[in-house]
């Protein structure tokens, strides 16, 4: 039996009178006040029924239950909020800034403080009997766990303003002169959802000689979709009438309503069974090597945070997305008075959860901030390997690996409801409006069409522990392609700028790292036995490790620019186009040129002159997706400690540890968007920590 409970409280650590200090950090969650509770208890029990049979049953509960918020201050200690400042409506009673960002050229996020509490609770049992009959060991058992997502927050009760540099090129300018981008706000995210997530799975081993061992499997992983309560939720239907709400927009249905289930998808129970196969040989001609192979699919769980923006739905949580116009802004001082020429009177209040009449009225056009798509699937991986394996002497282990995998089915966002562009009027689109679906904005949906590719080699060396020296090393020469690299609609940004072309989008991952090299050792120096007590306490026996690594940069591509949404699609920024002729120069020169000039900036320009759905005159852009990479870098990790024994119960612990330990910079990607002309191209930041050295002393007795 088993209890670990880990209660975390954590202030706000913003600054009165300067907005500054609630920046979206990295973690954000380092100026953020936080209350959180942690508990994971489980029981387990290993009966040996017989000699040859043995059952494991694990019973377990665990919770995470966080309460967090953070207060802008101004400089008389008064919380900040735009109803002070602009004409609009909040919670009664409560003051807080949120999601407030200016991008475009140099800009700042204002993070996430809203009130939010959450609490989520798994609990289940996991069981497993092996029974040894001859040279097979057979493995049957289950998972079966029930999990509970409670959330009540304000998000987005407080107004989320951004302004992006589309009027005059740079965000802060936009931002000075009240050129609001977009707008959103809601009555605020209040779910529940619970459901069971079973796994069955049988294997046989098989040694089928005493250097020859196969393994075979097969799991089964339905999918039951949880239930959301109360039914707050919808689902998108193309021209489906809702029969509970009548006066909801076509296509807006709800549980209850034909074909829609409370979990908001479909149940599957087919498409889940995920055969495994693993062989180990060792040569009896080459008895200090070991070769292995395995091949295996594997079925991703379903997250119930994907649940999190299905509450904000009219007319249970109505919430809207306003944009401004290519031309014209939103009025800063009267969110609420214009849209691209629609005028709006702000709905709120009230924000009180409630269960809304039948009849209740839908004010449209409105966003629905997500839903499933009617034929979500889980993600799938197929995954394999090949591995070699190879002692020298006593001591010394040399492998080598080929690791590939293939998924899809990936958990996606995208827009059902994209804008169409007119013709290019003046290098813009002319009609960014939603044309296709008119009662609606954004209609963001959970879809499962992503992919995503791995293949690597992995090579490493061990040098096990001898004579106080141990070493490992590891390389990795890999690649990793996908749809998007964020697909949590919750977390994640929408990130494709082709609604139309999936594979407009297919390309470097985000996460792709060619080269990693990772090399590590551990050094105990000589005791000093034969020496006098004082040098043999002082210089004796210290353990002195190190962490070396050589990384490649990561991948970033060049937009279109911010305020250069010549598509019209309005899903996410559209790329540039690649200029002919022109080399990419990437890193060309010395470390002063490519700071100012990573790459050859006359090679990108403003896309223009690509083609639409429907023949009109769009502009998505050509550049190839991540199609540069950024600075690599090299990091040096130091340690020593010595454990100095007093008394026979009694030792004090020193330990000194340096990260970066050669403070060696490492640079951030440049900036890539093109429409920040005044640094486009030029590194401006680190993207870690220069060196930090910390010194512990620690009591044992």
């Amino acid at each position: 039996m088993r209890s670990f409970v880990d209660n975390l409280i954590q202030p706000s650590e913003d600054i009165p009178g300067n907005i500054l200090s609630v920046l979206n950090p990295s973690p954000w969650s380092e100026v953020f006040g936080e209350r959180m509770e942690f508990y994971n208890e489980a029981v387990s029990h290993t009966w040996t029924i017989n000699p040859t049979t043995v059952n494991t049953v694990s019973v377990f509960w665990t919770q995470m239950s966080a309460h967090n918020a953070a207060a802008v201050k101004d400089i008389n200690g008064q919380n900040v909020c735009w109803s002070r400042y602009i004409n609009v409506n909040e919670l009664p009673g409560q003051c807080f800034m949120e999601g407030f960002s200016v991008s475009g050229g140099e800009g700042f996020n204002g993070g996430w403080t809203e009130p939010s509490q959450e609490v989520r609770t798994t609990y289940g049992v996991y069981d497993n009997l092996s029974k040894t009959i001859g040279r097979h060991v057979l493995s049957f058992g289950m998972n079966l766990q029930h999990q509970y997502a409670a959330e009540n927050t304000q998000f987005p009760t407080t107004p989320i303003i951004g302004f992006n540099g589309q009027y005059t090129g740079n965000g802060l300018a936009d931002w000075l002169l009240g050129y609001m981008q977009s707008y959103e706000q809601g009555a605020g995210e209040i779910a529940v959802v619970r459901g069971w997530q079973p796994g069955f799975y049988g294997q046989d081993q098989f040694r089928i000689r005493p250097n020859l061992t196969i393994t075979a499997g097969l799991r089964w992983d339905p999918n039951i979709a949880p239930g959301v309560a109360g039914g707050r939720g919808a689902a998108f239907v193309p021209g489906q009438q809702s029969t509970l709400f009548p006066n909801s927009p076509v296509g807006l249905v709800f549980p209850g309503d034909k074909g829609i289930s409370d979990g908001l998808m479909p149940n599957s129970y087919k498409a889940y069974w995920e055969p495994r196969v693993g062989v180990a040989w060792q040569p009896s001609f080459l008895p200090n090597t070991s070769i292995r192979a395995a091949f295996g699919m594997f079925t991703a769980p379903l997250q119930y945070s994907m649940y999190n923006h299905t509450a904000d739905i009219s007319p249970f949580s109505p919430t809207f997305t306003l944009q401004g116009g290519l031309n014209t802004p939103l009025s800063l001082s009267d969110p609420w008075s214009q849209n691209a020429g629609t005028n709006f009177v702000s709905p709120f209040p009230p924000f009180a959860p409630f269960k809304p009449p039948s009849d209740a009225p839908f004010a449209t056009p409105f966003t629905i901030p997500a839903v499933f798509d009617q034929n979500f699937k889980l993600g799938v991986t197929q995954s394999w390997n090949l591995s070699i394996e190879h002692q020298f002497g006593a001591n010394l282990i040399v492998r080598g690996a080929y690791v590939g995998s293939e998924s899809y089915h990936q958990s996606d966002i995208i827009d059902q409801n994209p804008g169409i562009c007119g013709p290019i009027v003046a290098g813009a689109c002319s009609n960014g409006g939603r044309t296709t679906f008119p009662n609606f904005i954004n209609i963001l949906d959970n879809f499962s069409n992503g992919t995503s590719s791995y293949n690597a080699l992995q090579l490493s060396v061990e040098r096990h522990l001898n004579h106080g020296l141990q070493v490992q090393s590891n390389f990795t020469w890999s690649k990793t392609m996908d749809t998007a690299s964020s697909g949590n609609i919750s977390f994640g940004t929408n990130q494709l700028p082709n609604p139309f072309n999936l594979e407009f989008n297919r390309g470097i991952s985000a996460e792709n790292v060619p080269f990693i090299w990772v090399t590590n050792l551990i050094y105990t120096t000589p005791t000093l036995r034969d020496k006098n007590g004082f040098i043999r306490q002082t210089l004796g026996s210290w353990e002195v490790g190190g962490i070396i690594t050589l990384q490649s940069g990561f991948p970033f591509g060049i937009s279109g620019g911010d305020g250069n949404n010549n598509s019209g699609s309005l899903q996410f920024e559209d790329r540039a186009d690649v200029v002919p002729g022109q080399a990419l120069d990437v890193r060309s020169g010395g470390k002063a040129q490519w700071l100012n000039q990573y790459f050859n900036t006359a090679a990108f320009t403003a896309p223009s002159g690509s083609l639409g759905p429907n023949g009109d005159s769009c502009a998505f852009g050509d550049a190839g997706r991540n199609l540069l990479t950024g600075p690599g870098f090299v990091n040096v990790d130091i340690s020593m400690f010595k454990d100095f024994q007093v008394k026979e119960m009694f030792k004090i612990q020193t330990r000194l540890e340096a990260f970066n330990a050669t403070n060696t910079p490492h640079f951030a990607n440049p900036n890539s968007d093109l429409s920040t002309q005044s640094n486009f191209g030029e590194i401006t930041h680190l993207s870690s920590n220069m060196r930090i050295v910390q010194l512990a002393v620690k009591v044992i007795f």
